[in-house]
């Protein structure tokens, strides 16, 4: 068998690393979106899901959403969905096809600089294969990881073409990829330092130039760098994403970067316990540890210094490493995580250029060298394979992803908070409830778990305690909107209405035009009978988001209300197609088409609300009166009427008058005239003890009726009193 040609080997490289990052991300396509991060990125964010729209894109370049300004992140989601309606699928195929070509380019640029084919496969296929980068590939909130790095191999591509022929043309790809790259995550700042290091080894450029011309070279890469950093610092410290020292005290910082720093090596040699947020111990943080961290980073420095002028590759790997994370590793602390996996997806590839060009000169001596290197890469990359294959399965949705998280972590109220907004999305209140309790007595303080709790207490009727969680969430940030949309809502139930609008123009204040907030002012306004302020909201609401079905339902319900029947149809028919499976908006509808004579309509949209929610007492009454009444022969079913109407009156203990009188006409519809006088009796009796006198009065004539043997018929179509 002929030996393939060496020229061929490097085409062979590529597909294999292409064919083993598919083999182990593939699986990612069908995940779902996870209900960290993802929701602001896409799932709720309508500039994102409209797709590319001039609104959006002049949004993208103007925000400062999720704490950041990286507009081609933007951008790119947007792509995403304006392409396909597979939202999910389409945004992590993308993310692992930016992965692929991440991969590749740094395949071709280090084979390039180098000459070395093997060393540079090697780092490609740990780039590709690792573990530790599986957060920045199948989280899609992470695509400003993938996508700022691709800029990253295109602008050392872009460098190693301008050393070879230093020229203006050449030059400017470089800043126009750094650009690009700050525009979807400012982690690129240290690229200018990268390229310097390149300069030592393996370009060989101090050899040939003085240091200074070479930083002089690059100082509007630098230029560029630093204009990143002061906008993002800026953008961060205005949405509260920094931590003060006051917070956290830099001996406390300085210590988690230490031991940050050697915890990312533990984990690239021995990445096992991965977890998607690592709960920062804060003053947790045991000296000998940090002590052991800072010794082995001076130990491991002292020994590259010493190499450094016969292993240059020594040097330029290790300040790779320490430099690249210098934005991450927590000095200006973003969040409250110790570390994150997503961080080394560029800071590892210093590691991997060392393991890649030192084992074989270590070894160089061995006369099996070669098999011992094949082998141990065969063995050590098919384990790195199953590793990160194992933990992409964890990314399946958030359920998986946060269960996984609490058996890897200890005190991780994130994962707590996140599982419990997982079930609460699910109807699974009791388990969201109980989550939203442990992220407290972990942490009494976490915001997100006292907003998400008053939002599920709201769910769940316990009005009080969902206004004493909003409460402690406004006390701890006063201008928090989901905090004052959250004590609205409970305010509003509680029929305080007044003050519950006020927390509604405080969410508005803080985000004008919110479609959620215009929609709770607009049924306050509604209970108050305030009609015609309550359609302005409504119609506020619907001009920032069209497709709300709850406040297109609103508006039609208050036209209804107004006499305006046919653009209320008109609403509520639309609500309809934008929440099929809405019991609510079907039996407005119909009763709205009922005072618009439309009895055959209102007939289908009653038994659609009854499919949909079966035990809904209000509709069963509603179905049984028309069913029983109407003197249409096409409508008229006494038979089923009587089902309906006991079941509508089991449902209440038989102890509302007004579905009592239903029944009894039913029962006169069929000819059953003693239970019609016996159930139309007990049905005045309850309805004189509530003093329900119009009520009573009705009951009063149709038991006349029964007695003289006669059933209640409408020669129009009424809804039944008190429906």
């Amino acid at each position: 068998m002929e030996q393939v040609p060496r020229k061929f080997y490097p085409f062979l490289i590529c597909v294999a690393l292409v064919l083993a990052a598919t083999a182990v991300y593939w699986q990612a396509r069908e995940f779902e979106f996870v209900h960290l991060d993802d929701t602001d990125y896409v799932t709720n964010n309508p500039h994102v899901r409209n797709g590319l729209t001039r609104d959006g894109f002049v949004w993208a370049f103007t925000t400062t959403h999720s704490f950041n300004w990286h507009p081609l992140t933007w951008l790119s989601l947007m792509l995403d969905c304006h392409l396909s309606e597979e939202k999910a699928d389409t945004c992590h195929t993308t993310n692992l096809l930016l992965h692929i070509a991440n991969t590749l380019l740094l395949f071709l640029v280090l084979r390039q600089m180098t000459g070395a084919l093997w060393q540079s496969a090697f780092v490609a296929a740990a780039f590709a294969l690792h573990p530790m980068h599986t957060e920045s590939v199948a989280w899609v909130s992470e695509r400003k990881d993938v996508l700022s790095t691709f800029f990253w191999m295109l602008a050392m591509w872009a460098y190693v073409r301008y050393t070879q022929r230093p020229r203006l043309v050449r030059y400017v790809p470089i800043v126009v990829f750094l650009a690009l790259g700050l525009m979807a995550k400012p982690m690129l700042v240290t690229l200018p330092f990268v390229l310097l290091l390149l300069d030592y080894w393996p370009l060989e450029r101090l050899q040939q130039q003085r240091l200074y011309r070479l930083i002089r070279e690059k100082v509007p890469l630098f230029a560029l760098s630093a204009a990143s950093s002061v906008v993002t610092f800026i953008v961060q410290q205005k949405t509260g994403a920094v931590s003060s020292l006051d917070a956290l005290p830099l001996n406390i910082r300085t210590a988690n970067a230490l031991i940050s720093y050697a915890k990312y090596i533990t984990k690239m040699f021995w990445p096992t316990r991965l977890a998607v947020f690592y709960p920062h111990p804060i003053s947790n943080l045991p000296p000998l540890q940090t002590l052991a961290a800072a010794l082995l980073l001076l130990a491991i420095s002292i020994a590259v210094i010493r190499l450094a002028r016969r292993y240059k590759y020594l040097l330029v790997g290790w300040l790779w490493y320490l430099g690249t994370l210098v934005p991450v590793i927590g000095l200006v602390q973003i969040g409250r995580q110790a570390i994150a996996d997503r961080y080394t997806y560029i800071p590892l590839t210093g590691l991997f250029i060392i393991i890649a060009w030192g084992l074989p000169d270590s070894l160089s001596k061995w006369k099996y060298r070669k098999a011992a290197l094949a082998t141990a890469t065969i063995v050590v990359f098919s384990a790195l394979a199953v590793c990160t294959r194992l933990q992409v399965a964890h990314w399946r949705n958030s359920t998986t992803l946060f269960e996984h998280a609490l058996k890897v972590t200890d005190g991780n109220y994130l994962a707590h908070c996140s599982l419990a907004d997982a079930f609460h999305k699910q109807g699974e209140l009791d388990k969201a409830i109980a989550h939203n309790y442990q992220a407290l007595q972990i942490w009494p303080d976490c915001l997100t778990a006292h907003v998400n709790l008053a939002a599920v207490l709201l769910e769940t009727g316990k009005l009080d305690e969902a206004i004493k969680h909003s409460t402690k969430a406004l006390r701890l940030k006063p201008q928090l909107p989901a905090a004052h949309q959250n004590l609205g809502n409970a305010l509003l139930r509680k029929g305080m209405l007044n003050e519950a609008i006020k927390q509604y123009h405080q969410v508005l204040q803080l985000r004008p035009d919110d479609p959620d907030a215009c929609n709770q002012i607009g049924i306050a306004l509604t209970k108050q009978q305030k009609l015609d302020q309550a359609v302005t909201y409504f119609t506020k609401a619907l001009k920032v988001k069209p497709d709300f079905p709850n406040a297109r339902r609103n508006l039609g319900h208050v036209q209804a209300m107004q006499g305006n029947l046919e653009q209320a149809i008109t609403n509520l028919r639309i609500a309809v197609q934008l929440d099929p499976n809405s019991a609510t908006t079907h039996s407005i509808l119909a009763l709205t088409l009922l005072d618009a004579n439309r009895t055959g309509e209102a007939v289908t949209h009653l038994k659609e609300s009854l499919r949909i929610k079966p035990d809904w007492d209000t509709t069963l009454n509603n179905l049984a009166w028309l069913l029983a009444t109407n003197d249409n022969t096409s409508f008229y079913n006494p038979k089923e009427a009587i089902q309906l109407a006991e079941q509508a009156c089991k449902l209440t203990n038989y102890q509302n008058p007004s579905f009592l009188d239903t029944l009894a006409v039913a029962y006169a519809a069929k000819g059953s005239f003693a239970e019609a006088i016996d159930t139309a009796q007990k049905a005045l009796l309850l309805a004189q003890s509530d003093e329900q006198k119009l009520l009573a009065e009705k009951i009063q004539n149709h038991l006349r009726l029964f007695e003289e043997h006669l059933p209640y018929t409408e020669t129009s179509t009424n809804v039944p009193p008190n429906n």
